[in-house]
């Protein structure tokens, strides 16, 4: 029977030097400079050599905070982030905000869905949930309280999805309102 080696037995591999173990985290997915730092402090290398690594990787252009922003951006509207969403996102990375390069990548993407369209999208498929199903089949409508349950749970899903509160509103407004009027007819 093979004996597995318990974390930390068996032969030491050499620690990496800041700068080979700045281009293995560079080599994995791009990082602002500011997470770059931080992954760099975890691993408690000098704060010297951790500057002089940061200026190395940024003047060779390993590291660019412009080619961060972008593939971040893209990331979050492929999987259908709201603009506020993104934008905390990219601002927790601390790299500067672009409302231009932001609509660009928008554009680019293809997509050709407006906000409006993006949300819309999004509610329906929220709708379409077995949750939300059978909380709509055992609803009764006719009460106020149910109407507003459902109202929140697809406000909240929106606004956690980042997309602004008065936005939401009126869109969970629209497709509730379509949806106790089809409630209404079927009775």
């Amino acid at each position: 029977m093979k004996k597995f080696k318990k974390r930390g037995e068996g032969p030491k591999r050499p620690r990496m030097t800041c700068w080979d173990r700045a281009l293995f985290i560079l080599s994995v997915r791009e990082h602002s400079l500011f997470e770059l730092e931080q992954k760099l402090n975890k691993s408690k290398y000098e704060s010297d050599e951790i500057e002089e690594t940061l200026s190395r990787v940024v003047d060779r252009r390993f590291q660019s905070d412009v080619r961060y922003f972008d593939a971040r951006v893209r990331s979050l509207l492929m999987r259908r982030w709201g603009p506020q969403k993104i934008k905390m996102s990219i601002m927790q990375a601390k790299v500067p905000w672009c409302e231009e390069r932001y609509e660009e990548l928008r554009e680019e993407l293809g997509s050709g869905e407006t906000l409006d369209e993006q949300v819309k999208a999004l509610l329906e498929k929220k709708l379409r949930s077995s949750a939300v199903q059978k909380y709509i089949e055992s609803a009764n409508f006719n009460e106020y309280s149910d109407k507003a349950k459902l109202k929140e749970k697809l406000l909240r899903h929106l606004v956690s999805r980042g997309f602004g509160f008065t936005e939401a509103l009126s869109h969970v407004n629209r497709e509730t309102d379509m949806i106790f009027k089809q409630f209404l007819d079927n009775e």
